[in-house]
């Protein structure tokens, strides 16, 4: 299933972070494993940026290909 990219200018324009930000962020705090399950990149989203359920899931989505996985 394709994501939505309607939902970037919201996520960008929420936070002031670009999805390069975002992954390189995840990087940054180790949570690259391909084996990590939507909801471990989801409550980090919520809780450091202040994301809701849907842009959560969805930047988790774009974050988990970025590291070469569909999950």
């Amino acid at each position: 299933m394709p994501l939505d990219l309607n939902y970037l200018p919201g996520i960008e324009k929420k936070t002031g972070k670009t999805t390069k930000d975002f992954v390189a962020a995840a990087v940054e705090k180790r949570l690259t494993d391909p084996d990590l399950k939507p909801g471990v990149h989801m409550a980090w989203l919520k809780e450091e940026y202040g994301l809701g359920h849907g842009h959560a899931l969805f930047m988790a989505h774009l974050i988990k290909a970025s590291f070469g996985t569909n999950g």
